[in-house]
């Protein structure tokens, strides 16, 4: 039995690269396997790339009208995901995704609910859910709500009243979903998010699951609030994951440009081909494990490297959550200053990061936008995918499949078209036909002719 591990964030707006970078690297940095994210502000004709090779699955549900709302489900390349189905909100309210996961059906939904009238708008996806859900489901996001406000609220009252949140309780206990983390954690308090206008701490985002599916969660943790004005909310799930891929090492390119790396590495080599480089030793045998010996050289250095930049992470972390456990009981507005200096601090030291890396990909286009290579042949390979004619509708209804006849009823077609009188059309060989030959989109699924 392995675990899985799933997080919920309201990132309040994505519309810029270095944000959508920033969110990308932590969710990977966190090990996240499947994220929840609300409020990614993607106008439903408009959405941006949002998605990495770390995260190839990605499964959107915009506002059509404009940029607010929003909420997304990524699945980690790590996570063994065969979808089912998909169903969206044209309001972008909530996504739900039905899929397997280590062979066991889930059904994933991502919530965010209106700031008012949340009981009407969560008991209309509940009715949805309830028609679309199979296996086990699991229900996150923002709720906009806290359930229970003596213990939710840093103030310990709310401005709804207190009939309204037992009615919502009552509503989830009636699709028999429990609040995961209060669940693990009975006498904890612990907040998501902060009010700056009313200065008010609040529980506002959940993990709501089936209650015979509470044997599978493992644990469920709350992170301090960095780039976002919510926290990152964390659920561990016993799921029988199969063997996890073997690693593979690639060489991090950018160890080559620090110049102490390289003068080590120099140094490692040297040695190297002095101790060994004797005549007992052939040229092919030391030449073959001198690769070896870069191969480990550059781990260690990387490693070092990489264990320095998460010690520097980690402890501006610290001094966030530090701060912000200190600022929840006081509410003392020094302690407020600084908490907002930590985080623009943790902020920059991120931004290094996700700048070299979209620094990288800029040039990596650069270098090869106009060349014949790998980068080309992906781009071809997409547009021939979407130019891919697998059907056309003659003039008598029928549908064509085969290759030959979608062929010559093109030829038929446009020599009645340009009135080709006396002329036999020539057949056409499917091997003849260009690619990016795509008339699909006007010829598919039309009985009025061809």
């Amino acid at each position: 039995m392995s675990t899985i591990h799933f997080a919920s964030i309201n990132a309040n707006g994505l519309n810029t690269p270095e944000k959508r970078s920033s969110i990308l690297r932590l969710l990977w940095s966190k090990k996240v396997q499947v994220a929840f994210v609300q409020e990614t502000h993607f106008r439903k004709d408009a959405v941006p790339v949002f998605r990495s090779p770390r995260y190839p699955d990605v499964y959107h549900s915009s506002y059509v009208n404009s940029k607010t709302r929003g909420v997304s489900i990524l699945i980690a390349r790590s996570a063994p995901w065969e979808l089912i189905g998909t169903c969206t909100d044209d309001d972008g309210r909530y996504l739900f995704v039905k899929g397997k996961l280590g062979g066991q059906v889930y059904t994933l939904a991502n919530v965010y609910l209106p700031n008012t009238k949340q009981l009407r708008a969560l008991a209309g996806i509940l009715d949805i859910l309830e028609g679309f859900a199979e296996g086990t489901v699991l229900l996150g996001g923002d709720l906009n709500v806290a359930l229970d406000p003596v213990i939710d609220v840093s103030r310990g009252s709310s401005h709804l009243a207190y009939s309204y949140l037992r009615r919502m309780r009552h509503l989830l206990h009636t699709h028999r979903l429990v609040d995961v983390w209060r669940t693990v954690n009975p006498d904890v308090r612990d907040y998501t998010f902060y009010s700056a206008v009313r200065d008010v701490y609040s529980r506002l985002d959940y993990f709501l699951i089936r209650h015979s599916a509470l044997p599978q969660v493992n644990s469920s943790t709350i992170d301090t609030i960095t780039f976002s004005d919510h926290a990152m909310l964390h659920l561990s799930l016993k799921i029988p994951l199969p063997t996890p891929r073997a690693w593979q090492w690639r060489l991090n390119e950018s160890l080559l440009q620090d110049v102490e790396i390289s003068r080590q590495v120099d140094e490692t080599l040297s040695r190297y081909f002095a101790e060994k480089g004797t005549e007992d030793i052939s040229p092919v045998t030391l030449w073959a494990a001198h690769k070896c010996v870069v191969r480990g050289e550059l781990i260690r250095l990387g490693t070092r490297r990489k264990r320095e930049r998460a010690r520097d992470v980690a402890r501006l972390l610290d001094e966030v959550a530090r701060l912000e456990q200190l600022h929840k009981r006081s509410h003392d507005q020094d302690t407020r200053s600084a908490l907002l200096v930590a985080r623009r601090k943790l902020k920059e030291k991120l931004n290094v990061t996700t700048k070299t890396v979209l620094t990288n990909g800029r040039r990596y286009f650069f270098e090869h936008g106009n060349k014949c290579g790998r980068l080309l042949a992906r781009s071809l390979r997409e547009q021939k995918a979407r130019n891919y004619i697998p059907r056309v509708a003659a003039s008598d209804c029928s549908v064509l499949h085969c290759p030959d006849a979608i062929a010559e009823t093109f030829a038929h077609y446009y020599g009645n078209l340009y009135d080709l009188q006396g002329m036999q059309p020539t057949r056409i060989s499917t091997a003849k036909l260009p690619d990016g030959f795509g008339y699909a989109q006007a010829l598919t699924g039309d009985c009025g002719g061809t």
